[in-house]
């Protein structure tokens, strides 16, 4: 009975926003703005960090792999013109580790892949980041630099920050690690602008996994979150 369950749950999440990204969602109350300050400072966790190697984006059935360098920027190798089209879609999607993004031109497609791979199984804990972790919760750092460096702040569970201005965290998110100890699919989600409008870099967590993005770069999103949301499905 789960399945069912859950898909009604992520059709319903995702539907009740319209195309044009009408969203009516909590407001950040003040507690979350006061946890938000307080979480902000210089090294939050301690991230083995390993630069990718290729990353590959999906876009209308086709794979474009893209090489990188030994620091975990795209290659000059590529074909500029043709990332920065692909940079350019609406909606990105990683799930998990998997060093692969899907770009999708319209919601209601984005909405049918996370249905098909949010699918509830007994996953077995990849959570071998360094310190103690609290379960049953979510965590999610978020980096001012490629490669999880420089300043960083730590935002628990579900939130929704609908404009960064007011946290100095407007357009300069680079790198983020995310946490989830819990028994759900955990989502986080960078919008261009605020209020959560503009495109969307979207990340799904599975169920007792660590996931990293080592640089927000490589998929045309660099210093250019405005808002940011964190929900289970």
């Amino acid at each position: 009975m789960k399945l069912p369950f859950l898909i009604f749950n992520i059709c319903f999440h995702f539907l009740s926003c319209s195309e044009v990204d009408n969203i009516v969602l909590p407001k950040e109350t003040s507690k979350q703005n006061r946890i938000f300050e307080k979480n902000h400072k210089k090294s939050s966790i301690d991230i083995p960090v390993d630069a990718p190697t290729r990353i590959t984006l999906v876009h209308h059935d086709r794979n474009y792999y893209l090489g990188m360098d030994n620091k975990g920027y795209l290659d000059e190798k590529s074909d500029r013109q043709e990332i920065w089209n692909l940079f350019s879609v609406r909606y990105k999607v990683q799930v998990g580790n998997e060093p692969i993004v899907y770009l999708f031109d319209k919601k209601k497609d984005m909405i049918y892949f996370i249905t098909q791979n949010t699918v509830l199984s007994d996953n077995t804990s990849n959570l071998n980041m360094a310190g103690k972790i609290s379960f049953n919760t979510t965590k999610s750092w978020i980096f001012k630099n490629i490669g999880f460096k420089g300043e960083s702040t730590v935002i628990d569970n579900e939130f929704y920050f609908s404009d960064l201005r007011r946290f100095a965290w407007h357009n300069v998110i680079s790198s983020t690690v995310t946490t989830n100890t819990t028994s759900h699919y955990y989502t986080l989600t960078f919008c261009e602008k605020e209020h959560f409008q503009g495109r969307q870099f979207l990340r799904i967590v599975p169920p007792n996994t660590a996931m990293k993005t080592f640089n927000f770069a490589n998929i045309g999103f660099d210093d250019l979150t405005s808002s940011i949301r964190g929900e289970y499905l």
